[in-house]
């Protein structure tokens, strides 16, 4: 899938991503990894409603998109490539 165009198709697969860790928290719990990144992709939810673009302070403390190579890439690759565009979308946020 290509890069995330608009904050439209951002919030779709936010809200698909949030889904994806939730499932894949139900089949590793406890896994500290798997619950920062769904920790992570609930402030960037709360952060990013009405399309408002997070304060600098707050993207400096989003590790998800690193923490998805090491911990989601094995388990759902489908889901690990939607965590990356979503955190290249918050870097670049247009």
């Amino acid at each position: 899938m290509s890069a995330i165009r608009n904050f439209a198709e951002f919030d779709s697969q936010l809200a698909e991503a949030r889904v994806g860790m939730n499932d894949l928290l139900q089949k590793y719990p406890g896994d500290d990894f798997l619950e920062s990144i769904a920790r992570q992709l609930g402030f960037v939810y709360d952060w990013t409603r009405g399309g408002k673009r997070p304060a600098a302070d707050q993207l400096k403390k989003l590790s998800f998109g690193v923490m998805a190579s090491r911990a989601v890439d094995e388990l759902n690759s489908d889901l690990a490539q939607t965590l990356y565009r979503l955190a290249n979308f918050l870097d670049n946020w247009p």
